[in-house]
């Protein structure tokens, strides 16, 4: 119940002031899976924290960044801590879409300041997306392909 009360404290630091959160997210750099696992699960208490097992999920960072893919889809953002590990792994110009139902039976839809804090993960030439959609409509494939169009997605994640 502490890490509750400490993370919720610190969601709302983090949203009366995210050019504080912006800025610790952009001086951050690595490209080792375990040290970007590592800073997601800390940072700011845990406002960004992966839902994964670390050492699963390292072990897929580590497959993904060997297949250094340039299309890249998440179904379910979350807490924003696998976008912002796939953002720092994926290659300079990679194509990121994170697609999250608002208010999903899941626990999914992160709130709308959120945004500009996920829009910090990625890199200068990356293109990040972030949809708050649908998976399952058909108006949501349309949108999807409208980013990408037939291009294949090599690393899509669920």
């Amino acid at each position: 119940m502490l890490t509750s009360f400490k993370l919720r404290l610190n969601e709302k630091k983090a949203k009366q002031n995210p050019e504080l959160v912006i800025k610790e997210l952009e001086k951050f750099n690595s490209s080792k899976p375990e040290e970007i696992f590592d800073f997601a699960w800390e940072f700011f208490g845990g406002l960004i924290r992966p839902m994964q097992l670390k050492e699963e999920f390292v072990e897929l960072l580590k497959i993904f960044k060997e297949l250094d893919p340039k299309y890249i889809m998440e179904i379910g953002t979350a807490n924003g801590g696998t976008l912002f590990s796939f953002c720092k792994l994926a290659r300079e110009n990679a194509v990121v879409v994170s697609l999250d139902l608002p208010a999903g039976p899941f626990g999914g839809g992160y709130p709308e300041w959120k945004i500009p804090v996920y829009r910090a993960f990625q890199k200068k030439d990356q293109k990040l997306y972030l949809l708050r959609e649908n998976s399952h409509q058909k108006e949501t494939l349309e949108k999807v392909k409208g980013i990408i169009g037939d291009k294949p997605i090599r690393f899509p994640f669920y």
